[in-house]
């Protein structure tokens, strides 16, 4: 499920554990500071994934981790800082 304020994340599940999967390293490696040192989330570990012609990093979470812990952290990120660091390495 793609949040409304970041649409390069999308959560979801997958084998019982939350997912989150980010379609840009930098935007990832900020995503996970957030969720690790702000929220306290540690993901067991990611794998990099091609959708759509495009690299995606994707965080496995255990699963004790509630989908609605991480959607509220993501929420806390502003859409407009998850389209500043997007667009550090991409163009539209």
């Amino acid at each position: 499920m793609s949040l409304p304020n970041a649409k390069h994340i999308e959560v979801g599940k997958s084998r019982g554990r939350v997912t989150v999967t980010i379609d840009d390293w930098e935007l990832f490696d900020v995503v996970e500071d957030l969720l690790v040192e702000d929220h306290n989330l540690d993901f067991e570990y990611y794998t990099e994934v091609e959708l759509e012609g495009r690299k995606c990093f994707v965080m496995h979470f255990a699963e004790s981790v509630s989908i609605e812990r991480i959607e509220r952290a993501i929420r806390s990120i502003p859409e407009a800082e998850v389209e500043r660091i997007w667009r550090l390495n991409n163009e539209l």
